[in-house]
């Protein structure tokens, strides 16, 4: 019997007794009628007040007719299909299915009663789980038809009832005006299109026009009209029903209900993921569900557009503002992804040979129209939708993205507008080609492609220091002129020509003047300028991205301290280009060559280290690891390199264990400069930094687990070597096998390729709370801090950073005015509350020992379930469920007792998560393995 329970009551072995599934029962059933008294109670309350008025039924008698529809429901999934043991039969025979309406039937009456409905409309509710119970047994749309005609009798009754004699007129787009009543009307007949797709997904197949009805993918052209026709219903609602809507005499019309922005982003997200789950089930085609998604993100970018434009202060778009950037959205993401949904590969194969006859002469063969496609669609089409959609869709985006990084509102200069839309161009092309060639072709398409998002995106990113563009930089606010806030306008306007320099590189290496691989001429001999063109290269590429970061990040300090950290950058992003070209391109057996530059632009990071502190003998510079510091930007430079090298090594055609050996090692210093320079430049809680927190979180626990991924590129050595090379050896000239430098790792595959950067997450989370307890405010240590913004010498000194941060900020000294206010506003924010949280947890700043010893208490507590849930990760070695369970509770101490260290509270999070799914995984491989044939 324990096998027809639900899965949640299916715990414990398989002689369980009903004993043992108490518990289970129990907090199922309290959780069931929490839920229902939270969430579905109100809505029929509601209802009930809508159906009689004041004159509604108890609490009570609601609550007990929702109990017995509940459990008439569930007693009818139960008994739908139940079968007798003995001799597998239906239950009731030939009258199971008539049972199973009636009991439906009864759970829809108690329904109608829950919902306040009189006697003489009880017949609707009744009717209506009637017409489920026919459908879901015969699986005919006629009868499904009869649920829709029910529900939008229900529904329209209560949508005459709420809007019927409200004296109002509604503006739609397109210069339609409807009344209340018909607005609602409307609406309800698009809600009715996603029950219809639903009909129409699980009818019978056999049904009449099945195979038409199919061929013509009718639920996905209901599903993609239902999506555009929610984009003129939800501007509607967002602009006329929402909290800030005033009827003419001023009042807000809040009693008309209120329509959020963010559930137009969930119906938005909830519409994108079930076109997602039918086209990937083959429910729908491709075209339809890039439809659906298409007009879902169209909205998504409207209502984001919207709510720059509000943080920025100006004024929200109109309804048909609204509905006109949806649709241009829509547009233009169905232009951009339109050919993955209407071509195949085997459509578009290129041809090899050419067709010969009998006679072997070649033939004439239908024409490929493919090579007319890509001319239409990237020539024409695209082209054209891109430049349509730019007033509407890609000024106000990156109007919204420009207004997040300054103070006041700017307008974008047309430079930016036209490497964005230059990157959108090359990023479509070069993808529809790729698409539609696997094999090669269109290689000139595929150049100017490329060719052309990199020139966008280096004009996107330059667009401010053009001299043309000087002036749209500028802030639109007269006022921003002459306050300290304005100051920052502007800095770092020269970065950009450091990616020109790095697009300059690439568009030679690509046409052929500094081509990066040897050249062979006719005779064989050896290329004399392959290092003279590695060379130029490497300095072009190499030293423009670093010199593009260096701008960004110090491009308001000091002469001294810009030059002599860009002089420390530059040699470093150069020796860190040629290391990663050679080790994409050099052949295997002379690797060596590789591991020497790796060897000499890995020993020099050290020596221009030093040459790069240097700075700190500037007046008036930024502490090292702050916004602008010299040593947090030459750690970026270096951890941008290492994993470039990491990329190249990972992307080799021949790979052995010696290539594997160096690309792991710059793998794990790429993390771990990664991991300094974030610690180091926004602390343990980002207190006293700019950016310090993401959607309330420190942005170190953000950045910890963005950079995770990068642990991914780490290769073991249990796979075979790949090799699309041929390498000839001549009898008796055996080479000399390679020295390894750096880490193999044996027992690295595929299953367990997650375990690295769990690890590494877990050990840094680990080595931050541990820091946070025992060293940090430590007297002895402050002789080496490097002026990071949370470390503070005593309790006393635990709020000065913030003093200097915001001088910074304001362009103030801490005795003027300016600066105590803005001190005596932060002595009001959340800022003050973590700082003296986090000072409570160190040893040295907290003023008691109970605050440190619990946070000991809380890292020892979670370290025995982060080390299962990695073992596991990493060892094929199934854990014991029961032990994993014991462990899980651990993880609650720090989360109630130790509120002082965000990461601890990172950690304990990752324990609790990684538990509960490796318990879940542990059960399904025991089920799995006791599993008879």
């Amino acid at each position: 019997w324990s096998e027809s329970l639900p899965w949640i009551m299916r715990t414990g072995t398989a002689s369980m007794t009903l004993l043992g599934a108490s518990i289970p029962i129990a907090i199922s059933t309290v959780a069931s009628i929490a839920f229902q008294l939270k969430y579905i109670h109100p809505l029929c309350e509601m209802a009930s007040y809508y159906l009689n008025g004041h004159e509604a039924q108890s609490t009570i008698v609601t609550t007990i007719y929702l109990m017995l529809s509940s459990l008439s429901g569930i007693a009818g999934v139960w008994f739908y299909g139940r079968k007798s043991q003995q001799d597998g039969e239906l239950l009731f025979g030939d009258y199971h299915e008539d049972a199973f309406q009636g009991i439906l039937v009864v759970s829809g009456t108690f329904l109608g009663l829950a919902l306040g409905m009189p006697l003489r409309l009880l017949p609707l509710p009744a009717l209506c789980f009637l017409a489920i119970a026919i459908y879901v047994a015969t699986r005919m749309f006629r009868y499904y038809a009869v649920l829709l005609f029910v529900t939008f009798t229900c529904f329209s009754f209560f949508v005459q009832y709420r809007y019927l004699y409200i004296q109002r007129d509604v503006d739609v787009p397109f210069g339609i005006s409807l009344s209340m009543n018909q607005f609602g009307m409307a609406g309800l007949v698009v809600g009715m299109g996603v029950l219809s797709v639903v009909g129409l997904l699980l009818r019978s197949p056999d049904g009449w026009g099945a195979e038409s009805l199919k061929r013509l993918d009718l639920p996905g052209l209901v599903l993609s009209s239902y999506a555009f026709l929610l984009i003129p219903l939800e501007a509607v609602l967002l602009k006329t029903f929402n909290s800030h809507s005033t009827e003419d005499g001023g009042q807000p019309t809040e009693a008309l209900g209120s329509y959020r922005r963010y559930m137009a982003l969930m119906t938005a997200a909830i519409l994108i993921c079930i076109g997602w789950h039918l086209k990937r089930t083959r429910s729908i085609k491709s075209l339809t569900a890039l439809a659906t998604a298409s007009a879902s993100a169209g909205k998504i970018i409207s209502v984001i557009i919207d709510i720059a434009d509000s943080n920025a202060g100006r004024g929200e778009s109109s309804v048909f503002v609204f509905t006109m950037r949806a649709l241009a959205g829509a547009v233009l993401l169905m232009s951009l992804f339109g050919p993955y949904a209407v071509l195949t590969h085997s459509q578009t194969r290129v041809r090899a040979k050419r067709s010969l006859g009998p006679s072997g002469k070649p033939v004439k063969v239908a024409p490929d129209r493919t090579n007319m496609f890509v001319v239409g669609y990237c020539g024409i089409v695209l082209p054209l939708v891109i430049f349509a959609c730019i007033p509407l869709v890609v000024v106000p985006l990156i109007s919204g993205l420009r207004n997040t990084r300054f103070y006041y509102s700017s307008s974008p200069p047309m430079t930016e507008i036209i490497g964005f839309a230059s990157c959108l161009w090359g990023v479509a092309t070069l993808s529809t080609t790729s698409h539609l060639f696997p094999e090669g072709g269109a290689e000139a398409w595929r150049k100017t492609s490329a060719l052309t998002f990199i020139l966008g995106l280096g004009m996107f990113f330059v667009a401010p220091s053009l001299p043309w563009a000087s002036d749209s930089l500028s802030a639109s606010n007269e006022f921003a002129s002459i306050s300290s806030v304005g100051l920052g306008l502007g800095q770092g306007r020269s970065g950009g020509f450091g990616l020109v320099s790095a697009t300059l590189a690439t568009l030679l290496a690509l046409t052929g003047p500094l081509e990066l691989r040897e050249r062979r001429g006719n005779s064989g001999g050896k290329d004399r300028s392959h290092l003279l063109r590695l060379m130029l290269f490497s300095i072009l590429f190499g030293c423009g991205v670093a010199w593009f970061v260096g701008i960004q990040s110090m491009g308001g300090e000091p002469f001294l301290s810009l030059f002599m950290t860009m002089t420390a950058c530059m040699p470093t992003a150069f020796l860190g280009t040629v290391a990663c070209v050679l080790g994409y391109s050099v052949e295997s057996h002379n690797f060596d060559e590789v591991q020497q530059i790796a060897k000499l632009w890995m020993g020099t990071c050290p020596l221009f280290l030093l040459v790069a502190s240097v700075s700190t003998l500037a007046t008036d510079a930024s502490p090292p690891f702050g916004l602008g510091g010299w040593l947090s930007t030459y750690l970026v430079v270096c951890s941008m390199t290492a994993l470039a090298f990491t990329i190249a090594a990972r992307l080799r055609s021949d790979k052995t264990s010696v290539t594997r050996a160096l690309g792991n090692l710059t793998c794990i210093s790429s993390w771990l400069l990664a991991m300094i320079c974030t610690y180091g430049q926004f602390g343990l809680a980002g207190i006293g930094v700019a950016s310090g927190s993401v959607v309330g979180v420190p942005t170190s626990i953000v950045v910890t687990f963005a950079a995770a991924p990068i642990l991914l590129l780490l290769e073991g050595e249990s796979g075979e070597t790949i090799s699309n090379r041929r390498t000839y050896h001549l009898a008796g000239s055996g080479r000399k096998a390679l020295p390894t430098f750096g880490f193999n790792f044996q027992s690295l595959t595929r299953a367990n390729r997650f375990s690295p950067p769990l690890a590494g997450t877990v050990l840094v989370f680990l080595i931050a709370s541990l820091h946070a307890v025992l060293l940090r405010g430590c007297a002895w240590l402050a002789v080496t801090r490097i002026g990071r913004g949370d470390s503070s010498k005593s309790s006393t000194d635990v709020f000065s950073n913030m003093y200097d941060f915001l001088s910074k900020v304001t362009r103030a000294k801490h005795k003027e005015d300016v600066a105590n206010m803005a001190r005596t506003n932060v002595f009001q924010s959340k800022a003050v509350a973590s700082a003296a949280k986090l000072a409570g947890a160190s040893m040295w700043t907290s003023q008691s020992m109970m605050g440190p010893f619990l946070h000991l208490l809380g890292v020892a507590s979670v370290i025995p379930s982060l080390y299962v849930l990695v073992a596991d990760s990493w060892s094929p070695k199934q854990q014991s469920s029961g032990r994993i369970l014991a462990l899980l509770p651990l993880n609650l101490i720090p989360l109630f007792l130790c509120r002082g260290i965000p990461c601890l509270w990172a950690a304990a999070l990752v324990g609790i998560v990684g538990g509960i799914a490796q318990s879940i995984a542990s059960r399904q491989k025991s089920y799995v393995s006791h599993m008879r044939m």
